[in-house]
């Protein structure tokens, strides 16, 4: 495979265990066929790209697994999450002991001086592997093959989460849901200003899924239209929950119902992908919990992606989006610490509660079950989940130091240098809003930028 194939070898990894086993029902030819239509929907972004598409699905596959809740493979697989704590040293020493100090992890390595330029976020595609979980964490690599025909009521939950983080952001633009609505974007008016991205995202899996089906009956060959209508909608709920504006409702909601004695993941079908929506959302922010300098390449490139936004705005006269001002570059590790301590911190932290409450509940239920069949999966998912927010706190810490260094003035324009990646969502945004409609509050028509 060649060099910008990952989310297609992620995929792959992912979803071909299922059909060794017949959790799907088709050919290897139709499953690569979905992935490579899907893959080559995703636009060269700097971060919303097809290495931010793998990560997701590997990220949320993961969680949904170790945690021994949903339908899965994981008893015949292994759990991946064992392997990625023998893989990954640093996540290792971090979930074992966080609360040391920063430079005691991560082979030494501190946070880099300066702020993030864009050399740092245009590391070649060769490279793209590293931005990414370790790739034994994928689960054990089987041969597939298409087994029998007969049609199925439900697909297993891993599938649908692995579908839905694979699509949550194909054909992602660059530019954010705020700046299509207030530039009265197609797409804006379409969604009825809701969601607007997260609905297209939605669209774009579902219509691949169906270009796709003449490929020897498409990767859900065998589905009944019940089990259709009921991956449709979870599909298309687990898409629309990465959308940020949501963040704090969903959390909230939460956290109320896992307050409750009723609360359930193996018994309740409602609770269970409650937990689904935190596991998918985690996944698309999940960078923030890798090794420090994953961590910081990623925070680099989606920072960049946001400045290349701030620069068509500026260019059209409108106000500049809050964190997409090239300008106020400097702001920027004082922005990340507010992210991972109010967004991403209380997220993870979360879900290891949940998972806790639930392997508790599994023993006061199944108090006749062997330990090791009842205990020993969930609790490799809380070691999962204190690594995770080990790695968290680490980046956190870094940080905080970089906001306390007094570091240089950022350029105020991009520079000659500046990616392709960087000149292409230029352009994009100015086909978007070259189409004459006003923007909201200009006062003027919006006129084609070059």
């Amino acid at each position: 495979m060649g060099p910008t194939s990952c989310m297609l070898f992620v995929g792959l990894q992912l979803l071909l265990p299922h059909l060794q086993h017949a959790g799907l029902c088709c050919s290897l030819a139709a499953i690569c066929g979905f992935l490579k239509a899907l893959q080559a929907q995703y636009l060269p972004n700097l971060y919303h790209n097809r290495m931010h598409a793998a990560l997701v699905a590997h990220f949320s596959v993961l969680l949904a697994r170790s945690s021994n809740l949903y339908a899965t493979l994981s008893c015949r697989l292994g759990t991946p999450a064992e392997l990625l704590l023998a893989s990954a040293p640093s996540l290792q020493t971090v979930a074992a002991g966080g609360s040391s100090a920063p430079h005691a992890h991560h082979n030494g390595a501190l946070p880099p001086s300066g702020l993030p330029s864009s050399k740092t976020c245009n590391d070649s595609q060769s490279q793209e592997e590293t931005l990414l979980l370790p790739s034994c964490s994928l689960g054990t690599q089987t041969e597939a093959h298409a087994t029998g025909g007969h049609r199925r009521a439900v697909i297993e939950d891993e599938i649908v989460i692995c579908i839905a983080a694979l699509g949550h952001d194909v054909a992602h633009p660059g530019l954010n849901n705020a700046f299509l609505v207030s530039t009265n974007q197609s797409l804006a008016l379409v969604y009825n200003d809701n969601a607007v991205l997260e609905n297209f995202h939605a669209y774009k899996t579902f219509k691949t899924l169906s270009d796709t089906a003449d490929i020897d009956g498409g990767i859900l060959k065998g589905l009944s239209v019940s089990g259709y209508r009921q991956l449709r909608r979870q599909v298309i709920e687990l898409i629309l929950s990465t959308d940020m504006a949501q963040h704090f409702p969903i959390l909230s909601s939460f956290r109320a119902r896992n307050a409750s004695q009723t609360f359930s993941v193996a018994s309740n079908e409602d609770d269970k992908w409650m937990l689904a929506k935190l596991f998918i959302k985690a996944g698309d922010i999940g960078h923030s919990t890798l090794a420090w300098e994953q961590h910081y390449i990623w925070a680099c490139r989606v920072n960049e992606e946001f400045y290349t936004q701030g620069d068509v705005e500026e260019q059209l006269g409108l106000v500049i989006s809050p964190l997409c001002d090239r300008r106020k570059a400097a702001e920027m590790p004082a922005a990340q610490c507010g992210f991972l301590e109010y967004i991403v911190l209380p997220l993870v932290v979360e879900i290891r509660s949940c998972l806790e409450q639930q392997l508790s509940q599994q023993q006061q239920q199944q108090a006749l079950c062997s330990a090791s069949s009842l205990v020993e999966p969930t609790c490799t998912g809380l070691s999962l989940m204190d690594g995770i927010i080990g790695h968290a706190n680490y980046n956190l810490r870094c940080w905080k130091s970089l906001a306390n260094t007094p570091s240089p003035s950022p350029a105020t324009t991009p520079t000659d240098s500046s990616s392709e990646p960087l000149r292409a969502a230029t352009e994009r945004g100015s086909s978007l809003t070259g189409t004459g409609r006003h923007a909201a509050g200009a006062g003027t028509v919006v006129q084609q930028t070059q």
